[in-house]
């Protein structure tokens, strides 16, 4: 299963080239794109454009995606008094979840991302890796065909990139992941 592929892709964000002359097919449930992958995050999220050549997921253009995409920028605007559970309704409700049942997928992506004990916390009181992991869970609570993820372990140490490449594997599960890391350590963090 080809997951990602772009095709003398050209990305622009309207000002200047973000990208140029990519092209690349990447095959398998997982895909780790090492580097700076914000090009093609911010094709995926509609902040820049294809200017030539074609970027799909799973065969389908971005902007036909619609929910079959979970995204998880790094580093979202949250709003802080906000906790965990109440993102992630919010995320559901959004994706078309009908709101009594956007509530248990809430709970359920939230336990998969090990949130469990800080889901009604406001976010202000939690750490750096505890509002990745509620990005990722936000992303995932609607169980999209592919769970796309920016940079979650950026400024995390060890021990966190650990636990959140555990989370990231339970919350995409059967579907396809595409994973954005800063260095080949990073990707490595949970491999062992």
């Amino acid at each position: 299963m080809t997951v990602l592929s772009l095709d003398s892709a050209r990305i622009t964000d309207g000002h200047r080239v973000l990208a140029e002359s990519l092209t690349f097919e990447a095959r398998g449930p997982r895909v780790v794109l090492l580097g700076d992958a914000t090009p093609i995050f911010a094709t995926l999220a509609g902040r820049a454009k294809l200017a030539t050549g074609t970027l799909c997921v799973l065969g389908i253009a971005p902007s036909e995606l619609g929910s079959a995409l979970g995204l998880a920028p790094r580093d979202p605007p949250l709003m802080l008094d906000l906790s965990p559970r109440e993102h992630a309704t919010w995320s559901a409700r959004l994706a078309g979840v009908p709101s009594p049942q956007a509530e248990a997928e809430a709970d359920r992506a939230l336990s998969l991302a090990g949130l469990t004990s800080v889901a009604s916390k406001p976010l202000r009181t939690l750490g750096l890796g505890q509002k990745r992991l509620t990005v990722l869970a936000a992303a995932a609570v609607a169980s999209p065909r592919v769970l796309a993820a920016e940079a979650p372990l950026d400024g995390l140490d060890a021990a966190w990139s650990t636990y959140v490449l555990g989370a990231l594997g339970r919350l995409a599960g059967a579907s396809a992941a595409i994973v954005s890391v800063s260095d080949a350590s990073e990707g490595s963090a949970g491999a062992s």
